[in-house]
Parts: structure tokens; sequence; C-alpha cells
């Protein structure tokens, strides 16, 4: 059981409730690693009445392993499944961020919308998330058949690092095998279910498309989809599966986003996406499409600004140092207080100059012989206990210890404090005090950051990580082309995407050779190279790809007729005829047979005809194809 003085939970504190369910309680918690460094957590602990069930436990054991083995940035992991006692818990990922039900509601109390290109990153992101889900083998090699179930805003986080994280996974699936509907332990979820799921039929990794749908259309709009005043109805709208295309409610929806969220939201899951990678890949090219500039900080931006920053956490208070230094009581009333709040404060060590400065007005009374001497007792007493006092208060802080947070963190970086890497990131890094550590922040394709850290006792600061993109070591092309769908060749080798395509990872120190080919247009070939942006935009508009026709006859003058409409006369040449068709080619000339011939013409090719004309009077013709 949960002790309620200490609040904690086997090697975990509690610090808070964040919310409490009808399947379980979610605590805000810390540990400490070996290293005595602090790390946040989330534990959920499950209810009395759930736990008591013996296939329930199993159920959520087996879903907590499958789940630990998961490690991808979109999704929250999972560190620990426990027992303490009849509690059973796990302890997951602290996320700092605001779920996608929190940023609806504060939207919707400004009266604003989410814009696009952020709304289409996070949805990128999502989809990502899930796939990685969906597509999750086991270690013989075989797909695990993982469902989420329960996609919906409040299990979805964007961080104040700009990252989507997928959370409260591991219990949805036996939450929905669990059976309690009207219980409340449903509720509020009925409406992000997929038809099939409302039908408590079989469900696959499509149910979970279908749910990201609902969210699409919801976070677009602003408002409810299929939500109504009862679970019954609700299902009823979600099992029909009627909606308003977004443009109706928000004007500046593109045509596209109402085509994604209708694929999305089909009642038969065979018509819907098959993939998350797919519906990612036509959430990311759309948002590139409207923003081709776009960068994960300006999703850290818009939290930022719709929220503001998360409250810094405070300093201990000044009366915790006066309680450090009670061994020397007796000294108290000599040394001024301030003194005491300054040894803490400013870390100096004592002098003599310091010592004499404070026993001066005793030094100097007049006093007559006798009484000097005891004067002096009184001056060697008190500066005997200041000296000890000062070496106490020095030794003390000697052993105490500050703390640092990384403001900008993000789960791709490596941390390294004093020559060792932390395998966790801690809300607060805890430092001895008065010693120089040296803290090092590393990212791949980012220059290193170093920070030299000097702190006082009980002193925290916040280091701000802001890291720089080592441009000469990797690039980024964009191939933009109209039409779209252009098959790309880097290098000639066939890109995977069609065109609008990025393609990212690219060594800035080589010369890309780029092919585009779209049937029925002209071949496009050209060399790109990288500048010091480390970004290439290629953007091509293709040209048609005509057929060409030149036409001789013997002898010359003769009229050349196609498909029954005269062109011209011999020698006859045509650069702009529709390529993929066939055409009837006849040559007529006063006094001459006419001739006539059928061709085929493919696009790019160049067909030459020759045609020796036969006399009215002549029994013979001959006619030249080259």
């Amino acid at each position: 059981m949960i002790d309620q003085n200490q609040k904690r939970l086997g090697k975990y504190t509690l610090i808070e409730k964040i919310a409490q369910g009808g399947m379980a309680q979610v605590y805000k918690a810390k540990t400490y690693d070996a290293s005595g460094f602090e790390r946040l957590v989330v534990i959920k602990r499950i209810l009395p009445h759930i736990s008591a069930d013996p296939e329930y436990v199993e159920m959520l054991v087996d879903e907590a392993k499958i789940a630990v083995n998961f490690n991808h940035g979109n999704i929250a992991q999972i560190y620990d499944l426990g027992r303490v006692d009849d509690d059973y818990f796990i302890v997951m990922e602290y996320v700092d961020g605001k779920t996608f039900s929190q940023i609806i509601k504060r939207l919707n109390q400004l009266g604003k919308k989410i814009p696009l290109d952020i709304l289409l990153y996070c949805f990128t992101e999502l989809c990502r998330g899930l796939s990685y889900i969906h597509n999750k083998k086991g270690s013989d090699d075989r797909n695990l058949g993982v469902v989420h179930r329960d996609v919906s805003p409040q299990n979805i986080i964007l961080s104040y690092a700009g990252v989507i994280k997928i959370i409260d996974f591991g219990v949805a699936k036996a939450k929905v095998k669990e059976g309690r509907t009207e219980s409340g332990v449903l509720k509020g979820k009925f409406a992000y279910m997929s038809p099939e799921q409302a039908r408590s039929d079989v469900v696959d990794f499509r149910s979970d498309i279908f749910s990201v749908g609902t969210l699409l259309w919801e976070m677009t709009t602003g408002e409810r989809l299929f939500k109504r005043k009862s679970n019954h109805l609700t299902i009823q709208a979600i099992q029909k599966a009627k909606f308003d295309p977004a443009d109706t409610r928000r004007s500046d929806v593109p045509r596209e986003l109402d085509k994604i969220i209708k694929k999305a939201l089909q009642r038969n899951p065979r018509h819907r996406y098959q993939d998350g990678s797919e519906l990612s890949r036509e959430l990311e090219k759309l948002l590139f499409k409207i923003n081709p500039d776009f960068k994960p900080v300006f999703a850290a931006e818009f939290i930022y600004k719709l929220f503001g920053p998360e409250e810094d956490e405070k300093d201990l208070p000044d009366h915790l140092f006066s309680k450090e230094v009670t061994p020397v009581t007796q000294a108290q009333h000599l040394i001024p207080q301030a003194s005491l709040h300054k040894s803490f404060e400013q870390q100096d060590d004592p002098t003599v100059k310091d010592i004499l400065d404070h026993t001066t007005p005793i030094v100097h009374i007049p006093v007559s012989r006798r009484m000097s001497i005891s004067y002096l007792w009184i001056v060697l007493l008190f500066l005997f206990i200041t000296v000890c006092g000062s070496i106490y208060v020095y030794l003390v802080n000697k052993d105490k210890f500050g703390s640092i947070s990384l403001t900008g963190w993000d789960d791709q970086m490596d941390v390294i404090v004093d020559n060792k890497r932390l395998l966790q990131i801690p809300t607060k890094i805890k430092l001895s005090a008065d010693e120089t550590h040296k803290l090092v922040v590393k990212k791949k394709n980012f220059k290193e950051l170093t920070f030299n850290v000097i702190l006082k006792p009980y002193q925290h600061r916040d280091l701000q990580i802001q890291m720089t993109a080592l441009q000469e070591e990797s690039g980024t092309l964009f191939i933009i082309t109209s039409p779209p769908g252009a098959t790309v060749y880097v290098n000639n080798v066939e890109w995977a995407s069609k065109s609008p395509v990025i393609i990212r990872n690219l060594d800035v120190a080589q010369t890309y050779k780029v092919g585009l080919f779209l049937e029925k247009y002209q071949f496009y070939r050209k060399s790109v190279s990288f500048d010091d942006t480390g970004e290439v935009r290629l953007e091509h508009n293709f040209t048609m790809n005509f057929a060409y026709l030149s036409v001789k006859s013997n002898p010359l003058g003769a009229e050349v007729w196609l498909d029954g409409v005269m062109m011209g006369r011999t020698p006859y040449q045509n650069n702009n005829l529709l390529p993929g068709r066939s055409y009837l080619v006849n040559i007529k000339k006063e006094g001459f047979l006419d001739d006539t011939l059928t061709v085929n013409l493919v696009p790019g090719e160049e067909k030459k005809l020759t045609f020796t004309l036969q006399g009215q009077a002549d029994a013979s013709k001959e006619t030249v194809n080259e």
C-alpha cells in the first residue's frame, strides 16, 4: 500500500496526484539513480477493484512487457511494472508538455484555431509513432499485432521541446477487454472509437487510423465530431460515419486536407489508409506545400506562446540556512545574521580581515589594565568562536549540493556530466557545490555544447540548450514538380517516393545528379550542390514530350494531310504532335497517285517518312519508311 505520510511507492516518491480515473490514479513522482541524480516519472497505480481481477492483472503484465520493448521518439517510454503489496503500478516517462485536449480547450478559450502547419506537423509525428506500434515485431520476427485502441486527445502530448508523445499505452487494450462502459471506465472515449470497435468487432491497426481521422477533424475545426448527448447516440453517429468537410467549419482548410480526413474516416476499414506511415507521408507532403521552411522548433514556440513557460521551481527558503548552523548556537548572538547568509550565498572563504572587522568595536574599548585582561580573554574567545564557526560553515557547505535544469533538451541528445553519460535526464541534475563541473551536450549533426558550471549550496540554475546544426555534414533536398507524381532518380537510383519528396541526410560535400521522369513529358536532368544553408529546393515544371514527324516526297511540293487536314507541302516537319496515338498520313500531288500511310508516334520520337510518288500512268509505287 501507499504510505500516505511519506507518499512513497517502493523506491518512488510521489509528488502530486495528476489524475483520478475509474481504473487508475496517476501521480507525478521522482526517483534517484545510482549517481544521486533526480529523475521525474509518471506512475499509474491500478485501483484495488481492478487489481483484484487476476485476469486483468495478467493482461496488464503482458501489455506492459510488450510496451517496454518500444523505443521510439513519439512514444512515451515505459520504465517499469511494479507491485507493492496489492498495488500494481506502471512507471512511465514524464513528458513536460500539454495534451491535445488542453490545447483544444485553450484555443477555444482564446477564440483561435491551431495553425495548419503546426497541426500537420503534430499529426505527421503522431502517425509515425502509431506506425511503429502497428509494425513492431517480436523476437521471433513476427508482427505483434498491437493496436493502441485509445487514440484520443487526452493521450497525445505536445512537449515544450516540440515533440509529440503518445501516452497511456499498455493499459488501453486491456481497458477495452475489461468491458465496463457506463461505469465510467471508457466514458469520454467512445467519441474516438472506430465503427468496428464500437460494434465490439475484432479490430486491427486501421481502427487507430479512424481515431486519428476523428481527432484530426476536431483539431482542425475546434469542434466535436461524433460526440452526442449519450454514449448510445455517440456510437450511432460513429457507425454512420457521416460528417461535413472541415472546410465548411474553417475557410483556410485546403482541399487536400479534407481528402486526407475523408479517407481516414471511411466506414469500411479497407477504404482507409492501410498504414500509419502512408497517412504520415500524405500529411508531411501537405505540410511542406503549405510551409516549405517548417521546422519542429515552430511547434515548441507555438506551445510556449499558447501556455507560457512552466513555472520555475523556487529555491529553498532562507530560514533553512540558519538551521544548518545551529551547532554553534553559543556564537549566534556574536555573529551578525547577515554574515551567515553571506557565507551560503557568496561562498567566500573567511579571512583575517573579515574576522577583525567584526571585532574592531570591541578591541578599541578603553579599559583599565585589569579590565583589559578580561576584555582580552573575551576578544580571544570571540575570535576563537568566530574562526570555529566560519570553519564549520565552510565544512558544512563543502558537502552541500546545487542543481541545474536543462531547458530545450530533447531525447535525441546525449548529456555528459564530468565525463559520465546520463542514461536518463532528470528534471533536476544534482551537482556538488563549490566545484567546477563540465557538462557536455551532444546531438548528431549538431555542434557540441560545453558548459562549465559552479554552483553554491542549494543554488538552482536553468541552462538553455540551443544547438546549431552542422550544415556541412547533412543536407536536405526538396523536390517539387508540376504536375506531381514524377519518379525521382538520385545518382541513377530510383527513389522510393514520387514527387513532391523530401530527401534528408545527404552529404553536403557531394554533387548529386537528379533525374525526373513523368510519362508523356520530357525527362529532366540536373546536378545539384549544397550551399551553406544545407538545403536545396528543386522545382520543375514539366514540358510535354511531343512526337516529331518529318515528311519528304519525290517529287517535292506534294500536299501533306494528317487525319484529313491539309498541313502543308513537302518537305514538311511538325514538332508538336501528341504522342501515344496513330496518325493517317496522306500525300497528294496533281498528276500522281495519292499515297497513304498510318504511323504510330511515341513520346520523344522523330519519325521520318519519304514517299516516292507514282505517276498516274505508272504502275509501280515505292515507299521508303526510314
